[in-house]
């Protein structure tokens, strides 16, 4: 039986410019994260305190409004590019998955067979369905948000206070392994979802397949009826389970949100009323922080959802090689 990683790993290795491709876009994206909030910092220094600028106020100004307008337009056309190697890269990349599960499935042993076909084309679109599903997290969330949560930091440690950077590494450690901590259980409860399912749709496919049968001659029974309301209550409870793990955990996730906004909050305004900070360097913290909130709460959804997506593959694949 093919394993998960050995799939992607055949289907990726034929991708090898697309991958640098998004490495270095999204290498770029990253620097654009904290550089474009500098600029607006010193924009904003220049008005509020023009005494420490040489040159005339309006003319400083106006030059770090044209480099914001410039970074604006290079990022708007990376991003163009970025989509449209994307349009092509997912495209592909779900026809190989399905051309290789395929290939695999066809050249079984000859005393391996395969039970329903509609069954397992279905489970074969699902797999392909997964695996670009995860590619996205990857290559369009997790990589990029994770590059800019170093930019992040790095600017706030050289550009203001190590402290700041500190506080938001720490706080975004935390958040990380609460998330990382809950991917165990996330993985556990999708592949119950995921095997409730197949139980449901390997009913109905049973059920009406022996209704349907001419030959056939018995009537749909209570029995029937009753055992369809089984399979419909697991599946729906498997389902409100996970869904419901989801929630606490967004709710502690928000809680720890909030308290790092206040806590950032009470040291800028101490900072700022002993004029350790100027009004642009508190505008360029919060912004970075906001940013890195995001990013880091992206970053758990990111590893929720490919920790879904991963049960769902390895579920089906076992269901289909086995």
């Amino acid at each position: 039986m093919p394993s998960f990683s050995y799939l992607l790993y055949a289907v990726l290795s034929q991708k090898k410019r697309f991958i640098l491709a998004f490495t270095l876009i999204n290498l770029i994206q990253a620097g654009e994260v904290a550089l474009s909030p500098f600029i607006l910092k010193q924009i904003i220094d220049t008005a509020v305190n023009p005494i420490k600028v040489n040159s005339p106020v309006s003319l400083c100004a106006w030059h770090y409004l044209c480099a914001y307008l410039a970074l604006a337009m290079v990022m708007n056309i990376l991003l163009r590019a970025y989509n449209y190697l994307a349009l092509y890269f997912y495209t592909q990349l779900q026809t190989d998955v399905t051309q290789q599960l395929h290939q695999q499935l066809i050249h079984r042993p000859p005393h391996q067979r395969i039970f329903h076909p509609g069954e397992v084309a279905k489970r074969i679109q699902d797999i392909a369905t997964q695996c670009n599903t995860l590619c996205h997290i990857t290559w369009d969330i997790f990589l990029p948000k994770l590059y800019a949560l170093i930019s992040a930091n790095y600017w706030i440690y050289y550009v203001i206070q190590p402290k700041f950077s500190v506080y938001l590494i720490c706080w975004s450690m935390v958040f990380l392994c609460i998330t990382a901590q809950a991917t165990q259980k996330a993985l556990s409860l999708s592949s119950q979802v995921t095997q409730k399912n197949h139980q449901l749709n390997r009913f109905l496919i049973d059920s009406l397949g022996q209704y349907q049968n001419p030959d056939s001659s018995h009537p749909i029974q209570h029995t029937t009826t009753s055992w369809l309301s089984w399979h419909l209550d697991q599946a729906q409870r498997e389902t409100q389970a996970l869904r419901w793990f989801k929630l606490r955990l967004a709710w502690k996730q928000s809680l720890s949100i909030n308290l790092l906004i206040g806590c950032l909050l009470v040291a800028l305004v101490n900072e700022c009323s002993q004029q350790h900070l100027s009004a642009g360097d508190f505008t360029f913290v919060m912004n970075l922080a906001l940013s890195l909130i995001i990013t880091t709460q992206n970053i758990g959804i990111c590893m929720i959802r490919y920790a879904k997506s991963v049960g769902s593959c390895r579920h089906n694949i076992q269901l289909l090689f086995k």
